[in-house]
């Protein structure tokens, strides 16, 4: 059985359907001037004009050579063959604290979207499609670079000690996913180091010094991502083989 250990990741099909349940306009993502100056898909989703991209998720699709994706319809899932496209939506965790800035100036955001009525979509399958209203709590790092907190009600409530964030947009083309030979993420080192980098350099040193790690196993896929509140021992690489 592997483990991973990482403190920024993509999301899990699991994860995406989760958060697709109370989030629905704001699951098709559009894409950051990074994303767009690099080359990922951007595709016209809604009239007036509005583009948006797709999105790696960490999920295998069924086999070891199928993708799942975040869709620019938000639909609950896309799956469908390696696309060198796809685009980057990072996850990552930050302890809670009702006093931090980042929870002080957490703001509600309205949305209205084209959400598909379909609850799942291969590439091949065309989807009728409803005007959908979601309002999602909002956090802005020091950056500027907004992300969609998925767990404000638990952490306020004392269920979760930890903030779970996505970036709202896509915020790069992805690195390739295995060459598009598998969709392991488990070994797909290429996208994790992307991951690191990206909190890296967007982070402030304060917001860095909140990110809670979190462990994933082979075991169930790589779906579930247990986040490490306290640490027996210091971990030496972000990848620990079991």
């Amino acid at each position: 059985m592997a483990k991973l250990r990482l403190k920024a990741y993509i999301p899990s099909a699991t994860e995406y359907a989760m958060a697709w349940e109370k989030y629905q306009a704001f699951m098709g993502a559009e894409l950051s001037e990074e994303a767009r100056k690099n080359g990922a898909y951007e595709g016209n989703t809604a009239l007036p004009l509005t583009t948006k991209g797709i999105f790696f998720l960490r999920s295998q699709a069924g086999t070891p050579t199928g993708f799942c994706y975040g869709l620019e319809l938000g639909i609950r899932l896309g799956f469908g063959k390696y696309n060198d496209m796809a685009g980057l939506r990072i996850a990552f965790n930050l302890i809670y604290n009702s006093e931090s800035n980042l929870v002080k100036d957490c703001t509600d955001e309205y949305r209205l979207s084209l959400v598909s009525s379909h609850g799942s979509c291969d590439f091949r399958v065309n989807s009728s499609v409803d005007d959908t209203e979601s309002t999602a709590p909002i956090i802005t790092l020091t950056n500027g670079t907004k992300c969609l907190w998925l767990n404000k009600d638990e952490c306020e409530s004392g269920r979760d000690k930890t903030m779970q964030l996505w970036t709202l947009d896509i915020v790069d083309r992805a690195n390739t996913f295995n060459n598009g030979k598998n969709s392991d993420w488990g070994s797909a080192v290429e996208l994790h180091d992307q991951c690191a980098k990206w909190i890296e350099k967007n982070l402030s040193e304060e917001e860095k010094k909140m990110i809670v790690p979190v462990e994933m196993s082979s075991k169930d896929g790589y779906e579930k991502a247990a986040p490490i509140l306290e640490q027996e021992k210091p971990i030496k690489k972000e990848t620990e083989q079991e």
